[in-house]
């Protein structure tokens, strides 16, 4: 996906699971090319681990989320798809899902004090 739109090969030195990884969904370190993926992530459908690693992957040319990061990450498949499901997902395990503020049938004016 990433080499013809850098005109090089993108390749990572190594793709590893890890299990110290609570609140990111991937690493990577640019300079020695090692991309690290959350083990919480096993089990999520392909396209979302793949939304992942290609972000991951884009550090390995852009260290930053500039404009070029961004444009390079723009159009990969399912992105947005993929963004949604590790935002809902991370919503339900944060217990706010459980918080009945959250119902979308609460009316504020309809409750009396």
């Amino acid at each position: 996906y990433l080499d013809p739109r850098v005109n090089d090969t993108v390749e990572p030195a190594s793709v590893r699971w890890v299990s110290n990884q609570n609140t990111r969904w991937g690493s990577c370190t640019p300079s020695t090319g090692q991309i690290r993926l959350s083990d919480r992530m096993i089990g999520f459908p392909d396209w979302v681990v793949d939304h992942v690693l290609a972000h991951e992957l884009c550090h390995l040319v852009e260290g930053h989320h500039n404009r070029r990061f961004h444009e390079l990450l723009a159009g990969f498949p399912n992105a947005e798809r993929a963004e949604g499901f590790l935002t809902g997902f991370q919503w339900a395990v944060s217990g706010e899902a459980d918080d009945t503020r959250n119902d979308p049938d609460d009316n504020p004016a309809d409750q009396s004090s």
